[in-house]
């Protein structure tokens, strides 16, 4: 997959006033900034019809999963992730790029790093809850990657922003598993996934 582009000259004749935080401080494109969430709750809503028809054509040519998305000059990377619901990650405070927030939301069922450049309302203002915000120097190009840790079934599936895994997962067996199918023995010794717990502390002492 390549890297997100941009296209300034479609953006400046697409967007005709661009609001104040659509803008970097030289004027051009804000790309440096951006919020992790679904687009649904940042995309224009007079765009959004368009956006799920161009949305929809991608992944028809590309296949269920990451698409590439153009769209006003940019080539936004959207992840599916199967359903809707709410993901948090408590380590992205380790991150450079991370500037707020822990949690994102999804009401069409994906994710994808979108530029303050293209969100038509002000994401500093109400990414609380739903949103990530991220900052880099260079652009889309130093965007965190947004990728699904297991087999792409769907719902149930974690994800990772940047290399770290969403709450609620461990790795175990080679697997992320989700950390209610863990098994306890009795004493609390032993542990394991359904596929390896393997209780041996029975009959001890005896």
């Amino acid at each position: 997959m390549s890297l997100p582009a941009i296209h300034y000259n479609t953006y400046t004749q697409e967007i005709k006033h661009p609001k104040p935080w659509q803008l970097d401080e030289h004027g051009e494109p804000n790309v440096n900034e951006f919020v992790i969430s679904d687009p649904c709750y940042y995309i224009k809503d007079s765009d959004w019809g368009d956006f799920c028809d161009v949305w929809n054509a991608a992944t028809k040519g590309q296949g269920y999963g990451s698409n590439i998305v153009k769209w006003k000059g940019f080539d936004l990377v959207i992840q599916s992730t199967g359903g809707d619901g709410s993901w948090s990650y408590t380590g992205l405070g380790h991150k450079d790029w991370h500037c707020g927030g822990t949690t994102h939301c999804a009401d069409t069922a994906s994710i994808c790093c979108i530029p303050f450049a293209l969100c038509d309302t002000n994401p500093l203002e109400d990414y609380v809850g739903k949103g990530i915000i991220g900052h880099t120097d260079y652009g889309m190009k130093d965007y965190p990657e947004i990728t699904c840790e297991g087999a792409y079934t769907g719902v149930g599936e974690p994800f990772a922003i940047d290399g770290i895994v969403q709450d609620g997962y461990t790795l175990c067996c080679g697997n992320y598993v989700d950390d209610d199918q863990f098994e306890w023995c009795d004493s609390g010794s032993c542990e394991g996934c359904w596929s390896c717990f393997d209780c041996d502390c029975e009959g001890d002492g005896q």
